[in-house]
């Protein structure tokens, strides 16, 4: 886990088994099963997933806005969670044929963060900041 701002924080998944197959901008179902926690074991919430497709291990990032994100920003170390998904599609897979510009802020930033990683690996020119 990786504190991001005062209430907000990126938890770093390693899968089990194989790993999710995902593309930048989609969603997950997470369950937290950390019978540790105040509040949210066993309940599924929607959340972004923040990394490119190909990489290792997943990164969701999760702000405090209610009792269950509020609990999972303290979660412990090698938690388990189970993970739905992934579902949705928030950006375009193929490129524009023009320039565009991406603007994001606050948590919804997440999967503009998944889609400026994945960028290298597409092997397209960009000017993207990286």
């Amino acid at each position: 886990m990786h504190r991001l701002a005062r209430d907000v924080v990126e938890l770093e998944l390693a899968p089990e088994d194989r790993p999710l197959i995902h593309e930048a901008g989609q969603f997950v179902y997470l369950t937290p099963r950390d019978g540790t926690l105040q509040a949210g074991c066993g309940e599924e919430h929607p959340y972004t997933l923040a990394s490119a497709p190909q990489a290792s291990h997943l990164r969701i990032g999760i702000k405090d806005l209610g009792d269950a994100s509020h609990a999972l920003q303290t979660v412990a170390p090698g938690s388990r969670v189970e993970l739905e998904g992934p579902y949705g599609g928030f950006l375009p897979q193929h490129p524009p044929r023009r320039n565009v510009l991406w603007l994001g802020g606050g948590i919804g930033i997440t999967p503009s963060s998944a889609r400026r990683e994945a960028l290298p690996r597409a092997r397209r020119p960009t000017d993207a900041p990286t």
